[in-house]
């Protein structure tokens, strides 16, 4: 499964040869990661690309995927040769042409949101949070997908977590316990999308962090369009960048200012570190406990 050239990715899969799987233009790829670390950032970032699309949020995998499983399941047992009673029963769906809809389920949704030509684009992305989750739908559904994964410091994530979602957050009782239970559900995701990212071709993950980002937009930028295998010359990348600014996103803010009329806004203050301000010592040791040994191998300090 290595890789052959800068535009086609060995990918094992018995449909490769009829789907074209690692060398399509345009390809697909997702973006995801917990909530509140940057996910939407990413999407403007890459959608403000001259040869990307990115859209939000579609739910392809933590919808759209099962659903269409349920349809074609529902009308294989209709059309299917199994059905004695027909005269002439058809044939349903089979694992090509079930791809195939699928796919083209994806690209006409994507199609619908977004005023670009996709005939002049290189990638079609789409981003959802929960992608996180669904890793193993989406390769199972869409093998040479490209995936995006955005890591933030996860005391960051509880601290805009705990603001943006009130009131949504009745089973915890305290900001101390969400933050725990939610460092928990961050180094478990963020580890068992590792694991599945392994398993896969190196050139279809992508991982970055919110803080690099954050003081490094150009740089991150770059990387995430080499990546992605589209230009990444200094023009581009400052075009983008200067498209996606916290302030043009936020409406006018600078980073770091909050939203004075709604404490629940999208694009909140733009800041990475606020924990060290907003945290107890409780709530730091209790996140730590939880999962430090992730923080640490990510370069989070603990103190």
């Amino acid at each position: 499964m290595a890789k052959e050239t800068a535009n086609h990715i060995a990918v094992t899969h018995c449909l490769t040869r009829e789907m074209g799987y690692g060398r399509r233009r345009p390809f697909l790829f997702f973006v995801g990661g917990l909530p509140r670390s940057g996910t939407t950032w990413v999407m403007h970032l890459l959608d403000a690309h001259p040869r990307l699309c990115c859209i939000g949020e579609a739910g392809f995998f933590n919808f759209l995927a099962t659903r269409f499983g349920e349809v074609f399941s529902s009308y294989n047992s209709f059309a299917g040769p199994q059905n004695e009673r027909k005269m002439m029963p058809v044939k349903g769906f089979d694992g090509l042409s079930s791809r195939r809809v699928f796919e083209t389920a994806i690209v006409e949704i994507i199609r619908a949101n977004t005023r670009k030509d996709l005939r002049r684009l290189e990638g079609l992305g789409e981003k959802t949070p929960d992608n996180l989750m669904c890793l193993e739908a989406l390769w199972n559904n869409v093998p040479d997908a490209r995936f995006i994964h955005i890591i933030r410091d996860c005391r960051d994530v509880a601290v805009s977590g705990w603001e943006r979602f009130q009131p949504n957050l009745d089973n915890w009782s305290s900001r101390s316990d969400y933050a725990a239970d939610m460092a928990g559900a961050w180094r478990g995701r963020i580890e068992k999308a590792r694991r599945l990212a392994a398993e896969q071709p190196p050139q279809l993950y992508h991982e970055l962090r919110y803080e690099d980002l954050l003081a490094g937009p150009h740089d991150e930028a770059a990387k995430l369009f080499k990546f992605l295998t589209v230009a990444d010359d200094k023009q581009t990348v400052e075009t983008a960048v200067a498209a996606t600014r916290f302030e043009k996103l936020s409406g006018g803010r600078k980073n770091g200012e909050a939203d004075q009329s709604d404490s629940r806004a999208h694009f909140r203050k733009g800041v990475s570190g606020e924990w060290r301000v907003e945290f107890s010592a409780e709530e730091n040791s209790r996140v730590w406990q939880a999962a430090g040994p992730l923080l640490d191998d990510l370069g989070y300090a603990k103190t």
